[in-house]
């Protein structure tokens, strides 16, 4: 399950956490910024404002604002307790996959089985990855259809992954990703 300001039981865990706090979550993401609500790092959510602030003068010399301004009052809000769940492999199970948040922005989860599905088939079937070129897919995204292109031209799952996440079958649409600048690359 995701674990984001997207997700029911995230939003209701950090309403349980900060009784009388209001708008933690702002469009899906904490205080508007962060979408994953668990995470290592991404201290700015977790350290009180005294803390950053020592840290940020003292080391980088500077003064930060946290995240939600005046809303930000009981930290942590980001936690990096995960969830744990327990699965006992059996005979059905293929494979495993797993990725930052940035994948699953891109990507449904239904998206990722079928993309690495699709590949090991392709190698178990003994057939070159480059002889699928693209297969069209229609989703439907917030009640509006769309299609996607992905592309099969990768041996290794996680590139085959990387490069339908970013781009899919549109070399154009690819190659404009991997060479956008920081920081809108960040984006």
């Amino acid at each position: 399950e995701d674990q984001t300001g997207r997700s029911e039981r995230e939003i209701e865990r950090l309403e349980k956490e900060h009784p009388g706090e209001s708008n933690i979550i702002s469009k899906g993401r904490v205080f508007g910024g962060l979408e994953p609500s668990r995470a290592f790092g991404d201290s700015k959510y977790k350290w009180d404002k005294a803390l950053q602030e020592v840290i940020y003068s003292k080391f980088f010399n500077e003064k930060r604002n946290v995240p939600g301004g005046e809303r930000y009052k009981t930290p942590p809000y980001v936690i990096a307790r995960p969830e744990v769940t327990h699965h006992k492999i059996g005979s059905d199970d293929k494979f495993l996959v797993l990725a930052t948040d940035g994948l699953w922005e891109r990507l449904s989860n239904a998206e990722v089985i079928e993309l690495v599905g699709l590949l090991i088939d392709g190698r178990r079937n003994g057939k070159n990855g480059k002889e699928i070129t693209a297969i069209q897919k229609d989703l439907n995204v917030n009640g509006s259809k769309q299609n996607k292109e992905f592309a099969f031209v990768d041996e290794n799952a996680a590139t085959h992954l990387i490069r339908n996440a970013l781009g899919g079958a549109s070399e154009d649409v690819l190659c404009a990703m991997l060479s956008l600048p920081p920081p809108m690359s960040r984006r």
